[in-house]
């Protein structure tokens, strides 16, 4: 199961948790089931790394992987 890290307050409160363990194929499929939209300021990082030097939105994703979602931003929240 792929770990995905909440780290903006926002998203912790939308989910009430910190950290969720999901099976997904890529990081869109995270996005998805997460319910986070494209945005100027959300940051994914796959096991530290972010998606924009691996393969974007379709990088794939094992059941080692770490997937951290963040918004940047005040209080990380989009728009800041």
């Amino acid at each position: 199961m792929v770990q995905v890290k909440l780290m903006s307050p926002g998203l912790r409160e939308q989910h009430g948790t910190r950290r969720i363990e999901m099976d997904a194929a890529d990081v869109a499929e995270v996005l998805s089931r997460l319910g986070v939209e494209e945005h100027q300021d959300l940051r994914v990082l796959v096991n530290g790394r972010a998606i924009q030097f691996l393969a974007g939105r379709e990088t794939r994703l094992t059941a080692e992987d770490s997937v951290s979602v963040y918004y940047i931003g005040i209080r990380g929240w989009p728009g800041g």
